[in-house]
């Protein structure tokens, strides 16, 4: 039997515990919560268009335009065109599972509900594997986390065993200038700075 199909099994599993688990599972995710979203794919690959921002522009100019740039002008001066620049990222889904058998004796006689607690066990399972992985994954058959995705902007810190003020100013320059104004950037720190 196999779930994809409903004729061959998939009609048997009851869809809302699907909803339930990944409604649980978002509010333990810390990425989701700060606005990191599944991108739906038809597919095990999807190929998404991007501006360029890691080309290093001119001075004065921003990586941030993707290679757009503005000059100051005179009245009915020629203007130079710029061009963005794009590149291709391939997306590749990989599966998180887990699986837990409950019979029905168990089901029928457990004091609690057995499936609230399997859904609340397996949203934090989840919600768990991906905090992590979004982070500090390596990419092979799970996700590239942030930390090796070379996204990360290292600033060197005041002192090692503190954060200062000064650290957080030197932060806040690094941060990306849309991400202030709308509010979409996200900081991420250990409960114990």
């Amino acid at each position: 039997m196999t779930g994809e199909t409903g004729a061959q099994g998939g009609y048997l599993i009851p869809t809302e515990f699907g909803g339930m688990i990944e409604g649980q599972a978002n509010e333990l995710s810390v990425l989701r919560r700060a606005g990191a979203t599944v991108v739906p794919m038809a597919g095990r690959t999807r190929e998404v268009p991007l501006l360029d921002f890691e080309t290093a522009p001119s001075a004065g100019d921003t990586s941030f335009a993707g290679g757009v740039v503005a000059r100051w002008t005179e009245e009915a001066a020629s203007i130079n065109e710029s061009e963005p620049r794009f590149k291709l990222m391939t997306l590749v889904a990989h599966k998180l599972a887990a699986y837990s058998l409950a019979s029905t004796e168990v089901r029928e006689d457990a004091n609690e509900s057995v499936d609230g607690l399997l859904a609340m066990a397996f949203s934090r399972a989840i919600a768990a594997q991906e905090n992590y992985q979004f982070f500090r994954g390596n990419g092979v058959g799970k996700p590239r986390g942030i930390r090796e995705s070379g996204a990360i902007s290292d600033q060197t810190r005041s002192a090692a065993s503190t954060v200062a003020l000064a650290d957080l100013a030197i932060m806040m320059s690094a941060f990306m200038p849309d991400s202030l104004n709308t509010h979409s950037g996200a900081w991420f720190i250990n409960p114990s700075v």
